[in-house]
């Protein structure tokens, strides 16, 4: 209540769902780009072709990418109305970057699994169920069980919804963005690269 006066609860709930949804929907369109273009057969003539891997991966990141980051942002500012009063710039890097690693951790199980199903089912697990539960969205970190929050400071959904909240609501400090974007590009660029890996095993 302290940063919202106003006293609307889309205020307080807007930023944090704004993360659950763009998990979800970043998730599952990297978990089934991969798989989908196995089940097709289309994925063995995309290998005998001069595209690389990475070439692949990141055509097929880069549409969802823009696609899920856009949405999440344009409907928390324009349909909820939830003020900005943190840095713009911080808060699209840190949407940008949490749906670079939530579409890199669905393409990497839709890499692994090759089966639509079984990468939508691993990213539910994986992805969206913890950034409901165990973000701090839906319940404070300080006040649940030291060994549920150290898992739930292990997920990039944590860091994102802090974030988020903070450049929405306060604005401040922008040291703990700062952090929590290092952490957060550290998240994606890893996951990616692991999706390449298990990639290039299939296409080469």
């Amino acid at each position: 209540t302290w940063f919202n006066e106003a006293n609307t609860s889309a205020w307080y709930l807007v930023p944090g769902l704004s993360i659950v949804v763009l998990t979800l929907s970043a998730s599952f369109l990297g978990a089934i780009i991969i798989a989908r273009e196995w089940e097709r057969g289309t994925l063995e003539m995309l290998s005998v072709t001069p595209a690389s891997p990475g070439a692949i991966l990141a055509a097929k990141f880069l549409v969802n990418f823009l696609l899920t980051a856009m949405l999440a942002f344009f409907a928390a500012v324009f349909v909820f109305e939830v003020p900005v009063r943190g840095s713009l710039w911080l808060l699209a890097a840190t949407i940008l970057l949490y749906s670079a690693w939530a579409i890199a951790f669905g393409l990497l199980l839709s890499a692994v699994f090759k089966s639509q199903f079984t990468a939508i089912q691993f990213a539910v697990i994986g992805s969206y169920l913890p950034s409901l539960m165990l973000s701090g969205y839906l319940f404070d970190l300080r006040s649940v069980p030291w060994f549920i929050s150290a898992v739930g400071r292990l997920m990039p959904p944590t860091y994102a919804i802090e974030s988020v909240k903070i450049l929405y609501l306060s604005g401040e400090p922008e040291r703990i963005v700062l952090a929590n974007l290092a952490l957060l590009a550290a998240a994606a660029l890893g996951f990616f690269a692991l999706a390449l890996v298990f990639a290039r095993k299939r296409l080469d």
